[in-house]
């Protein structure tokens, strides 16, 4: 496993939704992958993120505090991708969309404690 340290400093500030997550960034929430209740600033939840071309963090689900996952076995399987499930606490800080223009109600990742990393599953 990386540093911890350095792994929860790297998500601090990756912005909630994109690859995996469907978000409305006209109200800052996303959604839980089990019951779907928004989750909007301020909440903590529990976070998968996969990296994407050895260098991005994507987040792949949140879910609410109800049903927060304890490992990575059940959220997503192994992949060909590091993988580290978090808990972390949304934060309104705005961001800017794929398209470049800004959106003040996204959310974005803040005071990440690092619960499981999986690295890489090695492929033949």
């Amino acid at each position: 496993m990386p540093d911890e340290r350095q792994l929860s400093q790297e998500l601090m500030g990756v912005v909630a939704g994109g690859f995996g997550v469907a978000t409305d960034e006209t109200t800052g929430t996303v959604r839980c992958a089990r019951c779907a209740s928004a989750l909007t600033a301020a909440d903590r939840v529990v976070a998968v993120l996969r990296e994407h071309d050895s260098e991005q963090w994507g987040t792949e689900s949140f879910y609410c505090h109800d049903h927060g996952s304890e490992d990575l076995s059940g959220p997503i399987p192994d992949s060909g991708a590091n993988q580290v499930l978090v808990k972390a606490t949304l934060e309104p800080t705005g961001a800017f969309g794929p398209r470049g223009t800004f959106q003040p109600e996204a959310l974005t990742l803040g005071a990440i404690e690092i619960l499981e990393f999986s690295p890489a599953a090695d492929e033949e």
